[in-house]
């Protein structure tokens, strides 16, 4: 939802996003801090090559994958702002080799940030934190237990 900016120009409308946090052309100006904002965003993986396996050095997985997300976030007191984003991905399975047909390889991704912006936007400074979650993926624990001799 575009918003207005609070420079000379009132009446210029751009368009806002939790990622960008600035607003306008020059990105001289700051975003509403009125309301959480949202993104969604849909993907797909397609590989584009057959990728050479070198010992376990690999450049892909060559695997399709559909992606499918929101973004929420929002600025406080013009340069305080929080960001989260979460993805799932609808991933192909790799059957290759019988022993990982049984694996799944979907899987989910969540992503928190909380910064703050300086000098009019030019230095952010921010704390991130990330975390992937493979659904019916293998389990840490049930490998270590299989492996210990």
């Amino acid at each position: 939802m575009p918003i207005r900016t609070r420079e000379a120009a009132a009446t210029t409308m751009v368009p806002c996003t939790p990622r960008s946090r600035i607003c306008g052309p020059a990105r001289a100006t700051s975003c509403s801090t009125a309301s959480w904002r949202s993104v969604p965003h849909i993907g797909v993986t397609v590989p584009v090559a057959d990728y050479e396996t070198i010992g376990n050095t690999v450049g892909g997985r060559h695997l399709k994958a559909a992606h499918l997300g929101l973004s929420i976030g929002k600025t406080f007191i013009d340069a305080l702002y929080v960001h989260l984003s979460y993805e799932f991905s609808l991933v192909e399975t790799y059957d290759r080799v019988a022993d990982t047909a049984k694996y799944g390889q979907n899987r989910s991704d969540v992503a928190l940030s909380v910064g703050y912006q300086f000098m009019e936007g030019k230095l952010d400074v921010s704390l991130a934190t990330n975390a992937r979650i493979t659904h019916d993926g293998v389990s840490f624990n049930d490998f270590a237990s299989s492996h210990a001799g």
